[in-house]
């Protein structure tokens, strides 16, 4: 921890949180204020690793100001590469307008710039002219939709949560998802933050394919798919909708899907301008389970 004067005002800055009680507790405190959800549970069940780094000011022992990064290693068609996604970005109401923001934003590119095969970030429309500022462009990922020919038969059940099934979902993903061309891999932390809170209720698992399918009925959505099935990714697809499917990754056999540009409600992806831009002339989205 040290101390930082921003704009003739003193804060303490740090980057290690996670084992810090009373800094955590503040930290998740502003995260529940600002986004409705905190990371407390994921840190008691052990999940919360070394790759998810919030970088925090503090005045008086409270957490003020966060910008955490987020370290991604992604198996794609050219290769391992090494992204860094910044996320949970929040000030507290009274410090917001005093450069908080900008001390953060700059630290954060300093660090990585060098070290990232690229940077890249998901907001909302109000701040791009913020981002901006540090050199951050709009880039565009691309959905695949699947139309269902078929119901065959299937065992897929859905799966209760519980510590004898936590054993069996850190397999699965380190098993990965087959017929991505873009898989987040050595991150089961961030796999299982998503388990365990928002997609509970979305876990089917087959024990005839030794595969989980994480899929959202209310959008007709396949987040991922892990394991080892021995059946293609259309035979696993039928099993789930009569209509059509939205895929939440990008397949590496894109027949028979339709593809088009992932439009989502007030949310853009920006990339780094000064590192690799990795959906430029690519017919791609990274998981969803990876938004951070």
């Amino acid at each position: 921890m040290k101390d930082v004067m921003i704009r003739n005002k003193k804060y303490q800055y740090t980057e290690d949180i996670k084992d810090n009680d009373s800094l955590r507790f503040s930290f998740n405190k502003l995260c529940y204020e600002t986004f409705g959800f905190d990371f407390e549970s994921w840190y008691q069940e052990g999940y919360w690793s070394d790759t998810f780094i919030p970088h925090v000011l503090i005045v008086d022992e409270e957490v003020v100001a966060n910008i955490s990064v987020n370290i991604l290693k992604f198996k794609m068609s050219s290769g391992i590469k090494t992204y860094i996604q910044i996320g949970t970005v929040m000030t507290k109401q009274r410090y917001r307008g005093k450069g908080c923001g900008d001390f953060l934003m700059h630290t954060i590119l300093n660090d990585w710039k060098l070290k990232a095969d690229a940077i890249y970030l998901y907001a909302n429309g109000s701040v791009l002219d913020f981002y901006s500022n540090y050199d951050f462009r709009r880039a565009y990922e691309h959905q695949f939709t699947y139309y269902p020919s078929t119901v065959p038969t299937h065992d897929f059940e859905p799966l209760i949560l519980n510590q004898e099934t936590h054993p069996l979902l850190l397999d699965l993903y380190h098993h990965g998802n087959p017929f991505a061309s873009a898989s987040l891999i050595d991150n089961p932390g961030f796999f299982m933050f998503y388990c365990l809170g928002f997609f509970e209720d979305c876990l089917y698992y087959s024990k005839q394919e030794n595969t989980l399918v994480i899929y959202d009925d209310s959008q007709n959505l396949i987040y991922d798919v892990f394991g080892s099935p021995s059946v293609s990714l259309t035979t696993i697809l039928d099993c789930f909708a009569s209509e059509e499917l939205f895929l939440g990754f990008t397949p590496e056999e894109m027949d028979p899907m339709d593809y088009a540009p992932l439009v989502e409600e007030d949310t853009y992806l920006l990339v780094y301008s000064k590192k690799e831009n990795p959906f430029k002339d690519s017919v791609m989205m990274l998981p969803l389970l990876s938004h951070a």
